[in-house]
């Protein structure tokens, strides 16, 4: 997809690399895309794909020794490259939001939910104490929590996951950001649950005007979401479109993998039988030779292991990395 001026985060090029003690673990791998403002992208793929590195390498809260290269990095008209630590965190508090995967670990246990709500609020957008707390319980109340002045007394681990979850969001929302990144945010939850914190992400989404990033590896959770789809593989986006396209139309072995594993997703699957995708994600250490997918891939052909691996295609609604020879005669760009 090609860049767009109203886009509200943009980023091209961008590459992690972290040294470990076998090497370079190249953790995201050559990544451009864009998100319009107010829409949602959903990134998908399995654990050890890259997906919560490039979250945090978006807002600069990358591992000490990791490094992030890109030829452009912009969120809300913000060039964030070359930022300095407090820069970041000003952007990050007040522009910029992040709802990480387990709340209990992202919650201070020493200090009760008001506390740790009211410093959000007096720090990032200067208000009074008394008006902090308001604000709190309002926000307690938006996102669905009943008894606000009663759970702003309360520690984190006095209550369950599915509330620490949504202080957490109440609490990112409390600054008007204009970002949000949602890594995860529904893993450690049930289903009801989860749908519940779905729900409550989307309508204030709505309301507000929120741009997001969302993180996730299920891909049951995509489709009530995403307006646009990229789905990660080994640190690099193999298939990226719009939601529907890329739900109706998967192109990229990985992807259609990925959609027959939905139980009911797709009229293929015999006699009830679950798809199922073989082998592991390869080790991220070191650079690999060819298309990162091929020993796993159904479709592939020998040229699949040859090279650097091929370039994003632009095939129908979609951007996708792949050789097949299905796709021979697709339209060759250069991807965002």
């Amino acid at each position: 997809m090609g860049m767009q001026s109203q886009s509200f985060v943009r980023v091209r090029n961008l590459s992690i690399d972290i040294p470990v003690t076998n090497g370079i673990l190249h953790a995201v791998r050559d990544v451009s895309f864009e998100i319009p403002k107010g829409k949602t992208l959903c990134v998908v793929g399995e654990s050890g794909s890259g997906k919560s590195m490039l979250a945090l390498g978006l807002i600069g809260l990358l591992p000490h020794r990791a490094t992030c290269v890109s030829t452009e990095l912009s969120i809300g008209g913000v060039e964030m490259r070359g930022l300095s630590g407090a820069e970041l965190s000003q952007l990050r508090g007040r522009r910029i939001a992040m709802i990480f995967q387990e709340p209990m670990t992202s919650l201070n246990p020493c200090y009760t939910i008001g506390d740790q709500m009211t410093e959000m609020a007096v720090r990032h957008m200067k208000m009074r104490l008394s008006e902090a707390r308001d604000c709190a319980r309002q926000w307690l109340e938006k996102v669905g929590i009943p008894a606000s002045s009663e759970r702003l007394r309360q520690y984190p681990h006095q209550l369950s996951g599915g509330l620490r979850q949504r202080v957490m969001i109440a609490m990112m929302l409390m600054c008007e950001p204009e970002l949000i990144i949602a890594d995860e945010p529904t893993t450690a939850l049930d289903v009801t649950i989860q749908a519940q914190v779905l729900h409550v992400l989307a309508s204030l989404q709505r309301e507000l005007g929120l741009t997001m990033l969302f993180i996730t590896h299920d891909l049951g959770v995509v489709s009530r979401i995403a307006d646009q789809i990229a789905v990660m593989y080994a640190g690099s986006f193999v298939e990226l479109g719009t939601a529907q396209a890329v739900l109706d139309t998967p192109t990229h072995p990985y992807t259609q993998g990925l959609l027959a594993c939905i139980p009911g997703f797709t009229s293929k699957q015999e006699k009830g039988a679950l798809g199922t995708i073989p082998g592991a994600v390869p080790s991220l250490v070191g650079n690999i030779s060819g298309c990162a997918f091929f020993n796993r891939c159904p479709e592939a052909v020998p040229a699949c292991a040859e090279g650097e691996g091929p370039i994003a295609r632009r095939v129908g609604q979609q951007w996708v990395r792949c050789l097949m020879p299905s796709l021979s005669d697709a339209n060759v760009e250069t991807p965002v």
